[in-house]
């Protein structure tokens, strides 16, 4: 205790001799002690790739492209337009594939192996891929990334 006293006296002491602008040298100690990250209110710079999947949202829709073709421009291939449903009281995390006028509703529960697929002729449960849309559109509705889309109000 006596020399953690010490030391703060000779870092305040220090801090009088220097500059306004310098910054004062960290005590040093034989003590471990945890560092803690300065604190700053500019974002930091960097290159990771954005929290979603998606690559464009308007009113609550978003697109995907396939994961094969995210390196090529997207005139070359079309995206899926993806709707989140929301989250059924059971725990699953349902979304619409909207193609043309053909939906598809995916859900699954975590931790989201399978997904049931349900549509116009269709009632399925299927492994869900690693590099599908569906696990995608699915993945960012788990970590909160879509805005539920709203449903159409009904005539009173």
């Amino acid at each position: 205790m006596r020399r953690a006293l010490v030391l703060i006296a000779v870092t305040a002491l220090a801090a009088c001799h220097k500059p306004a602008s310098a910054p004062a040298p960290a005590p040093v100690s034989d003590q471990a002690a945890p560092l803690a990250a300065p604190a700053s209110s500019a974002p930091a710079a960097s290159s990771a790739p954005p929290a979603h999947n998606w690559a464009t949202v308007s009113d609550r829709q978003y697109l995907y492209y396939p994961r094969a073709h995210l390196g090529g421009t997207p005139d070359e291939t079309q995206p899926t337009t993806i709707r989140y449903m929301g989250q059924q009281s059971d725990g699953a995390y349902v979304v619409a594939e909207v193609e043309g006028g053909a939906i598809v509703l995916a859900s699954c529960k975590l931790p989201c192996t399978e997904v049931q697929l349900r549509g116009q002729g269709l009632d399925q449960t299927v492994a869900l891929g690693g590099d599908s849309l569906v696990k995608a559109a699915l993945d960012d509705a788990i970590h909160g990334q879509l805005e539920l889309y709203p449903l159409p109000q009904k005539a009173k």
